[in-house]
């Protein structure tokens, strides 16, 4: 309530929603994402049609309630254009087990120096999902000789920043290549959701060789 005031000062975040769901005010991970492709049309002709994914991480599917109510009372408008909202519909994203030997980022992720084990790729986001929306994503390796990676990295790219109503964040990074000296098991939603900070507007998105 207090303009003045930043989400990791004030002493009521423990208890907001907002500061819950965004990941500590962009802070970590958010369970709440929206990864349209950065790179989809942006104008509409009459009568064309625009999908728009919602992903609830975990827990946060408690609050998808809440967003139902607010595109059915956007009354027809959004962000002052007219739209016509056709239907919403609801799906679980049905997990299994891939067996991975590279990785290949179709969409910038940052800090590509630090990616040398599947480990660093997503053991962070996997210990805050787990501990903030109760998750069971799985990531399997061998502890005692983790697979060590060969990055072949693109050109840096920086993208117009996307502006949230709270804040601004940028898709940055590098797209490129992540070759493991040996398989590792891993959940299929991460193929889903992508890697990094930038996951929940697009940012992060892979795809892989898989044998399982």
């Amino acid at each position: 309530m207090q303009k003045s005031e930043r989400c990791q000062e004030c002493p009521l975040s423990s208890n907001c929603r907002y500061y819950w769901i965004t990941g500590s005010h962009y802070k970590g991970y958010p369970g709440f994402l929206c990864p349209s492709s950065p790179f989809e049309k942006r104008k509409f002709k009459p009568k064309e049609e625009l999908k728009i994914q919602l992903f609830w991480i975990g827990s946060c599917e408690e609050l998808k309630s809440t967003a139902d109510l607010a595109l059915s009372e956007m009354k027809q408008t959004l962000m002052n254009q007219f739209f016509y909202l056709k239907s919403i519909r609801h799906e679980r994203v049905q997990e299994s087990l891939i067996k991975i030997s590279s990785l290949t980022f179709i969409t910038p992720v940052r800090l590509p120096q630090e990616f040398h084990s599947p480990l660093a790729l997503t053991a962070e986001m996997n210990d805050w999902y787990q501990k903030w929306y109760q998750t069971e994503f799985c990531l399997k390796y061998d502890p005692e000789n983790p697979a060590q990676g060969e990055w072949k990295s693109g050109p840096y790219i920086r993208m117009e920043s996307t502006g949230l109503p709270t804040r601004k964040i940028a898709i940055e990074g590098h797209t490129g290549t992540l070759a493991l000296s040996q398989p590792v098991v891993l959940s299929s939603g991460w193929k889903e959701i992508g890697l990094g900070k930038t996951n929940c507007i697009g940012g992060g998105k892979f795809e892989t060789d898989h044998s399982i």
